[in-house]
């Protein structure tokens, strides 16, 4: 099977590459009840963060922050990131 790769060879080529996984709360972000962030939004405003070294969540809560004009968020708002080195 000449399309397999090991894990190790998987690994490497992820080097420095970051994963987030988060529920559909990440980009349904209300204000005043209507939707001020949609996936799309989401996904463009994610981009321009992905050349930023360390962590990305203290970026990404202040501006859900500021798009829903409240430090409170929905009951799941959930996000993780994983950074391959």
């Amino acid at each position: 099977m000449p399309d397999l790769v090991d894990a190790a060879t998987l690994l490497e080529s992820l080097s420095g590459a970051r994963l987030l996984i988060f529920s559909d709360r990440v980009f349904e972000i209300f204000c005043e009840g209507r939707v001020t962030w949609d996936l799309d939004g989401c996904i463009a405003y994610l981009a321009t963060l992905a050349g930023r070294q360390g962590t990305l969540m203290d970026e990404l809560l202040e501006h859900v922050h500021e798009l829903r004009g409240s430090p409170v968020l929905e009951v799941d708002f959930s996000i993780i990131e994983v950074r391959f080195q």
